[in-house]
C-alpha cells in the first residue's frame, strides 16, 4: 500500500512551476493506483488550486485514492467542490495532536534556560513571504516582542520549531534577523539549539502563552492546555483553529503588524482563564480522535484485501 502523509504539500499557487510540482506529486499517487496498490492520504490539507489545470490535476489524482483523511473543514469543502465526497473522505485532526511526548522532559526547566514557565510567553517565527513582505513581518515581530517584554511581567522566548539547515528552512536564521532589530538589554531570549520532537513539545508545555507562526508549535501548545495565538501562512491554520472554535485567535501573516499583534495578545491575557477552560473541555476528545486516524487506515487496508479497489463514482 501507499500512505501519503501530510503536510500541506498538495496545494498550488498561480504559476507554472507550482502546477508542475503538483503534477509530480500526484503522479506517484496515480502510478500506485495503476499498479493496483491501495492509496491512502493521511491527515492532510488540500489546496488552494487557483488555476483550472491545477484543479484538473488534483481531481484526477485524488480520484485514485482509496481513503482521504482531511485535517480541517476547509479542505473537505474544497474536495466536495471538486466532486470528491462520500465515505472515503473523512475529516480527522492533524496527526500532531496524537503525539504524546516524553513527560519526563516536561518538568525540566533547563529546556527554557531556567525560566519560570508561569511568566513565559513563547514565540515561533518562520521564513515564508517574498523579501519585502518578509522584512515587514520580521520588523513587526521585533516591535511586538520588544513591546510585550516592556509592558508585561513576562519572559519572552523565541523558539526554533524547524532547524532544517540542509533544506534552507531554519527558524534560527529568522530569529537572528529579528534579534538584530531589537534594542540591546531587552528581556527577550532566543533559543539556538536543535531540539528533538520530545524536547520541543516539552518546551511548549512549559509556557504560559504562545504566539506561533509555525502551526505545529500551536498544536503542541494547545494539546498541553497552553493558550495560543496563531499567525496563519496557509489555510490549514484558520481551518483547524475554526474546527476547534478558536478562529478568533488567528491573524494572517500578511496582516501582521505590531499594533494588531499587541491588541490580540492583550485580549489573550484578559481571556486566558476562559481560553484555558475551553482547552480543558475540547482537547481530550480531539486528541483521542487524532489517535484514531491511523486505525482508519489499518481498517481500510484490511478491507482492501477482500474487496476490489474502485474509483470514485
Amino acid at each position: 500500500m501507499q500512505v501519503c502523509v501530510g503536510g500541506g504539500y498538495l496545494r498550488g499557487k498561480k504559476d507554472l512551476s507550482s502546477s508542475i510540482i503538483l503534477l509530480l506529486l500526484f503522479h506517484q499517487i496515480w502510478l500506485a493506483h495503476k499498479l493496483g496498490k491501495p492509496v491512502y492520504l493521511y491527515a492532510q490539507s488540500f489546496g488552494p488550486y487557483p488555476t483550472r489545470i491545477q484543479r484538473k490535476i488534483a481531481t484526477m489524482g485524488l480520484r485514485c485514492a482509496d481513503l482521504i483523511l482531511v485535517r480541517e473543514g476547509q479542505s473537505k469543502n474544497l474536495l466536495a467542490e471538486l466532486g470528491l465526497a462520500g465515505e472515503r473522505v473523512i475529516r480527522v485532526p492533524d496527526s500532531a495532536f496524537a503525539f504524546n511526548p516524553n513527560r519526563i522532559l516536561v518538568s525540566q526547566p533547563t529546556l527554557l534556560n531556567g525560566l519560570s514557565h508561569e511568566h513565559t510567553v513563547g514565540v515561533t517565527v518562520r521564513s515564508w513571504l517574498p523579501a519585502p513582505e518578509q522584512s515587514a513581518y520580521e520588523l513587526a515581530m521585533a516591535q511586538f516582542l520588544d513591546a510585550i517584554s516592556e509592558q508585561y511581567d513576562l519572559n519572552v522566548v523565541v523558539i526554533p520549531q524547524v532547524t532544517s539547515v540542509e533544506k534552507d528552512d531554519d527558524d534560527r536564521v529568522v530569529g537572528r534577523r529579528i534579534q538584530n532589530l531589537i534594542p540591546d538589554g531587552s528581556n527577550i531570549h532566543f533559543l539556538d539549539e536543535r531540539f528533538t520532537h520530545h524536547e520541543i513539545a516539552a518546551i511548549y508545555s512549559n509556557l504560559h502563552y504562545l504566539v506561533g507562526t509555525r502551526f505545529h508549535s500551536v498544536i503542541f501548545a494547545l494539546s498541553a492546555g497552553v493558550p495560543a495565538l496563531a499567525i496563519e501562512y496557509e489555510h490549514k491554520t484558520s481551518g483547524i483553529m475554526k474546527d476547534l472554535g478558536l478562529e478568533r485567535w488567528v491573524l494572517p501573516i500578511e496582516a501582521v503588524t505590531c499594533d494588531r499583534l499587541l491588541s490580540l495578545f492583550e485580549l489573550l491575557i484578559r481571556e486566558s482563564e476562559s481560553y484555558t477552560k475551553k482547552l480543558r473541555e475540547i482537547m481530550p476528545k480531539y486528541v483521542e480522535s487524532a489517535r484514531e486516524g491511523s486505525a482508519l487506515i489499518a481498517d481500510a487496508f484490511r478491507r482492501s484485501q477482500h474487496e476490489p479497489i474502485s474509483e470514485f463514482a
